[in-house]
């Protein structure tokens, strides 16, 4: 695509429409989005007027123009921002099918900035013929105060664990490596340009041949990801999105500009990971505590941590009987720091840890964690679902009950369906007394049927997700 189309998706540009006499584009109007009118208006590809919203109307700008004789018939044809996407897309794919049929093996990146959503995915195309997949760490390029530190912990992480691994950064020549001319296709572990250089985003990958891909790394369930997620401009110029459930497609269909046209729905392929996991034998139980990073966030009041901070350290002196695993959300240290100061912050992780019966939990695999505990207690995103797969009791920290319906997705509000609440902490203890110590578990009937819609092709997400792509690229036309 060129600079300009680029921009319009990026811009949020939804149709330019031509009035067409024989095969000659006479008149041109580009319309944007969301009543924001910056429209050019053409003739015969000279501008003639511009349009711009202000405050009290539409101000017109004239331009030079050329006459035009008022007899002509002309025909009118929209063409959308996404009409021209899906023509790209579809060379892209035409071209890869080349590549296939010459026994060339498709390229595809993961680039990731922490979270590796795309496991199962990764190690399916491993065992494949028709892929050669590789991973790319990124630097979250909003935070970076933080940001080589975690790149070089993911990076040992998974080069641990697979052979092609390479890193976005070069900390020695302060340069942000392009693998763009070495893939064909691109998972994206991260949806936000903030966090991303321009090398590591779609608006590069759209100047090249490259099918586009996300899954997200968190289960959609509250409101938020609608707004910031699904409606966002990547999202929408993304080949492919893969979906993790009927529910959130559902709510593509209902609110999306694109009415899901760029989706698949796929079932959760992050999950998939978990179903391989052995279970440990262990003689005492264990209890999750997992706070939301939100703590001073007015567009995603999730956390309750300051109201249960105490809690949590005493927790451990009330239950001496119980493992109790601290594990909040990675940003909440980052969030607290500048809340708190460094030292209040590091005191209080200390603290936690220094008890003998609870451990504070910062590594990025987490599905053995979910395999060997008993029950959680959190109020973060994703975890509302993902808890639910392991099929144990859950406990969900809220403020009040009509957070439910204002700040959650309908999927969030079925996976609550099936979680013990708290609003205060006598609805902690309680939990931990009734449901976790003596086993009075009520909603377990009620999580085994939830499990058959949750659980969408699970353990093989990621398995459907690579048969799907393949078959795209062999089948085009």
């Amino acid at each position: 695509m060129n600079n300009s189309e680029i921009q319009n998706l990026k811009d949020g540009v939804e149709s330019t429409s031509f009035y067409i006499l024989d095969k000659f584009k006479i008149f041109q109007i580009d319309k944007s989005l969301m009543g924001r009118y910056n429209n050019s208006y053409k003739l015969l590809k000279i501008p003639i007027f511009q349009t711009k919203s202000i405050r009290n109307g539409i101000k017109f700008r004239l331009l030079p123009f050329l006459p035009i004789r008022p007899s002509f018939k002309l025909k009118s044809k929209k063409i959308t921002s996404y009409d021209l996407l899906d023509k790209h897309y579809k060379q892209t794919l035409i071209k890869l099918n080349s590549r296939f049929k010459n026994r060339q093996k498709i390229r595809v990146g993961f680039y990731i900035v922490e979270v590796f959503q795309y496991a199962s995915i990764y190690e399916e195309m491993l065992k494949s013929e028709f892929f050669e997949p590789f991973i790319v760490v990124v630097p979250d390029f909003a935070r970076k105060e933080i940001n080589l530190e975690v790149m070089n912990k993911v990076y040992d992480s998974l080069s641990s664990k697979y052979q092609a691994v390479y890193k976005g950064y070069n900390e020695q020549n302060d340069e942000y490596i392009d693998f763009a001319d070495k893939l064909d296709i691109v998972f994206f572990g991260n949806p936000y340009e903030v966090m991303a250089h321009p090398n590591h985003f779609i608006w590069h990958m759209l100047k090249k041949n490259i099918l586009t891909c996300f899954q997200s790394y968190a289960y959609f369930i509250a409101d938020w990801s609608r707004a910031h997620v699904m409606a966002s401009p990547f999202w929408n110029a993304c080949w492919r999105v893969f979906v993790d459930s009927y529910e959130n497609y559902n709510d593509l269909i209902m609110y999306n500009i694109r009415k899901g046209a760029n989706a698949y729905i796929s079932g959760y392929a992050k999950m998939d990971k978990l179903a391989s996991i052995e279970y440990k034998n262990k003689t005492r139980k264990q209890i999750l505590l997992c706070p939301h990073h939100t703590i001073n966030t007015k567009e995603l009041e999730l956390s309750n941590f300051l109201t249960y901070l105490d809690l949590f350290l005493e927790l451990p002196k009330l239950y001496p009987e119980i493992d109790f695993i601290f594990r909040p959300h990675p940003l909440l240290k980052y969030n607290l720091t500048k809340y708190w100061g460094e030292s209040k912050t590091n005191k209080y992780y200390d603290q936690i840890a220094a008890y003998s019966n609870a451990i504070y939990d910062n590594s990025e695999d987490y599905l053995e964690t979910f395999a060997n505990s008993d029950a959680i207690i959190h109020d973060c995103g994703s975890f509302t679902a993902e808890y639910l797969f392991v099929n144990k009791p859950c406990c969900y920290m809220l403020k009040n009950s009509n957070d439910i319906n204002k700040m959650f997705l309908p999927m969030g509000q079925k996976c609550l369906d099936n979680y013990y609440k708290a609003f205060n902490q006598d609805d902690i203890l309680n939990f931990i007394d009734n449901v976790v110590i003596k086993g009075i578990d009520p909603m377990k009937s009620q999580r085994d049927k939830f499990l058959q819609e949750l659980r969408l092709n699970y353990p093989n997400a990621g398995k459907r997700i690579v048969e799907y792509i393949k078959q795209e690229i062999v089948s085009v036309k």
